[in-house]
């Protein structure tokens, strides 16, 4: 299978405007569903619930100031940079805050996430143009537009698009570095102060990009391998490959100033990354397969089967070819590969630099298929079929999860339904297996705010402040079991059963999914442990005394980071008393 001759830049309107038409289209499909659990009148939060938490940090940043150093390293201070500059915009620009109308401040922070959403959604769009304009450097505008639709219809990059996340505007980034990598060789060599001036570019991108994401930095292995694919003395690639380094290094600073002038509070940050990616996720991912194939199949969730296996065989099969190109995306793309392979953590997330890359590799392998004919028109006909969806990936889950995203979200649609019951029956009471966070219906505005998961470092006057929230809720009326002691509270205290006996009880695929899937396991850690034993007994009480009563949503995806966007909800009533 001999790969296309690198075509030339047609003056044609096709290779004219088809650029702007992926865009627009990749664009447009993003902004599709972007207002998914935004505040409303149910809540004040976003039920993404990483948003606050970045927007609140951005916040910190005063660009008039000369203040660049949130005391936040946990990601790097580009993104956040960005999403202060677009909060002041939507404060100048937008309805602004009022002072005499306290709940605009919720109002105007829907807003702030709204616009870093839509940075989001710009960035994916982007993601999509790279994406087809590397393919074309080297193989042709037919490799360009497969490898273009790959990622324009990849449910994992579409919704997490649509997200106010450092995410997908960090893999943008890096996809820049790697294009202007390549471009190093494609479609000629480049030579003197354009072989310069695209080194140094290489080098800058793969520095924003960690200014955004630390492990966007590993994008300036790309431009290391095609440095030493150049056919030069030794000593000018050496000094080239040092441009490079010096160039991702100087622009992550600029990204990510507080590296140099918050230092502790810099390398605190990063090593409790460290730490977090190697120890877990709480119980999350406890027991499950290694890292590596994990997030294998999370690439199929969020790419796909066949247009995964095809993308990473076009990578290998050219690789083995000795095409340059190949070996430049995978010079990111295998350290990246192992590096979150070897984590703890395991969300889809991580996996999303890599979609990208298999879809140069997927764009390159099917117009050389094409070109082929014959046997190989399969894998034509199979690409096809992954880029629609036959594999339950592609077009058609980033259509489902489109059409949940549009749609009202089952946690409001649970707490309309428990509302509607206590108009008529005020005293009506409905029970918490948990803390209330981003899974919670939202039967009271902070819900979701995240201010119950920990009572450790509170003070008593904090831990009555934040119970009063939940006390002070009515019709209906909101029970989570608190022992004596609150801060010896714990998940499916079967206590709230028979003791606070509420007349409803609300839980979801959030909150379940975890211990069910751990339930009879042997090897468990202690903490995985006590919450099965925990949910075994409070599932025999439920089963006992109350009766399957509602079930909102849909079965949710897989992967925990695309379950915020559809989680199941049950909800459970309690049995008459004889």
């Amino acid at each position: 299978m001999q790969a296309p001759q690198a075509s030339t830049f047609s003056r044609k309107p096709l290779s004219r405007y088809l650029p702007i038409l992926l865009f627009a289209l990749a664009f447009g499909f993003r902004l599709m569903g972007i207002g998914w659990g935004l505040p409303n009148d149910l809540h004040r939060q976003s039920y993404h619930p990483d948003e606050g938490v970045i927007w609140e940090v951005s916040q910190r940043i005063e660009p008039t100031r000369l203040d660049f150093t949130p005391g936040f390293y946990n990601y790097g201070t580009l993104y956040l940079t960005t999403l202060r500059v677009l909060s002041d915009a939507v404060a100048i620009y937008g309805q602004g805050l009022d002072p005499e109308n306290p709940e605009s401040y919720w109002r105007y922070r829907g807003e702030c996430h709204l616009a870093g959403r839509i940075l989001s959604a710009l960035a994916g769009a982007g993601t999509v143009l790279v994406v087809f304009c590397l393919l074309r450097r080297f193989s042709g505008i037919p490799a360009g537009v497969f490898g273009a639709l790959l990622v324009l219809v990849a449910p994992g990059h579409v919704v997490h698009s649509r997200f106010q996340t450092v995410d997908v505007f960090a893999a943008f980034l890096l996809m820049v570095s790697l294009y202007y990598a390549v471009s190093l060789k494609y479609p000629v060599r480049a030579e003197g102060r354009e072989l310069l001036k695209r080194v140094l570019l290489a080098g800058a991108f793969a520095g924003l990009s960690a200014g955004v994401k630390y492990t966007g930095g590993l994008a300036v292995l790309g431009a290391l391998a095609a440095i030493a694919t150049l056919p030069l003395p030794l000593r000018i690639r050496a000094r080239y490959g040092g441009l490079a380094v010096a160039a991702s290094a100087v622009f992550f600073f600029l990204a990510t100033p507080g590296a140099l002038l918050d230092t502790g509070h810099f390398l605190h940050d990063l090593q409790y990354e460290r730490q977090h990616m190697a120890t877990g996720h709480g119980i999350l991912y406890e027991q499950t397969s290694h890292g590596l194939i994990y997030q294998f199949l999370n690439l199929n969730i969020g790419v796909g089967l066949f247009a995964t296996l095809l993308g990473g065989a076009g990578l290998a099969f050219a690789a083995a070819r000795k095409h340059s190109w190949a070996l430049i995306v995978l010079a990111f793309a295998l350290p990246y590969y192992l590096l979150i392979g070897d984590a703890e953590v395991k969300f889809l997330r991580y996996a999303l630099p890599l979609i990208p890359c298999l879809a140069v590799g997927f764009g390159w392998l099917m117009e050389a298929a094409h070109r082929k004919r014959g046997w190989a028109r399969g894998l034509v006909a199979a690409g096809l079929l992954g880029l629609g969806g036959f594999d339950f990936g592609g077009l058609q889950s980033a259509a489902t999860m489109t059409g949940w995203m549009m749609r009202e979200d089952p946690r409001d649609v649970c707490a309309r339904y428990l509302k509607a019951l206590a108009q008529d029956r005020p005293e009506l009471s409905v029970g918490l297996v948990s803390d209330p966070w981003f899974w919670t219906p939202p039967l009271f505005p902070d819900a979701s705010a995240g201010l119950f998961v920990n009572f450790g470092g509170l003070s008593d006057e904090q831990i009555a402040e934040r119970r009063a929230l939940i006390a002070e809720a009515t019709a209906p009326r909101v029970i989570r079991y608190f022992p004596n002691d609150p801060r010896a509270k714990k998940d499916w205290d079967v206590r709230l059963l028979s003791e606070d006996r509420p007349d409803f009880v609300v839980y979801s695929s959030f909150e379940s999914k975890t211990p069910e899937r751990l339930l009879g396991r042997r090897g468990l850690s202690p903490v995985a442990q006590a919450t099965t034993e925990d949910y075994a007994a409070f599932m025999e009480q439920l089963k006992r005394d109350y009766a399957p009563d509602h079930t909102f949503g849909a079965q949710p995806p897989p992967a925990h980071d695309l379950e915020y966007i559809q989680p199941r909800l049950w909800v459970w009533k309690r049995n008459a008393t004889p």
